[in-house]
């Protein structure tokens, strides 16, 4: 289970980054601006959703090898929504390294993994950037 949600984002961060140098290469800008959009959507956060509050329930086999990958999902939006919120506040964008840092190291991965997930939970139903949609 760890080793495929391993996978998992691994395909998915290698997905991110060859898109944005894609964008680059063709003197385009707009990868930030579509990353802080990032959210999973009704259909399928729903289908996360419930899939996390089955893991929480059920002990099904089926349920618990999908769960990390859910998480994984809302691990995705919560950093999209960090992002966003730091671009809103106009930091510099080092401020966001010793996110990654912790992301890569093993040990450590825990205590922002779980927080991110929470909040791209979150995100997905109470819409946490549209208070700063409504600045812009």
């Amino acid at each position: 289970m760890l080793l495929a949600s391993a996978v998992f984002l691994q395909l998915v961060g290698t997905l991110l980054l060859g898109y944005w140098w894609s964008l680059l290469a063709l003197g385009q800008r707009r990868f930030g601006q579509e990353f802080r959009r990032l959210a999973l959507g009704r259909l399928l956060g729903s289908v996360a959703t419930a899939l996390i509050v089955l893991g929480l329930v059920f002990d099904w086999e089926l349920v618990q090898n999908l769960l990390p990958l859910a998480l994984l999902g809302f691990l995705l939006q919560g950093l999209a929504v960090s992002h966003a919120w730091a671009h809103a506040k106009g930091w510099h964008p080092g401020l966001m390294a010793p996110l990654y840092l912790l992301l890569v190291m093993p040990p450590l991965n825990v205590l922002v993994v779980l927080p991110l997930s929470v909040l791209g939970l979150v995100d997905q139903w109470f819409d946490l950037r549209a208070s700063l949609r409504a600045r812009t």
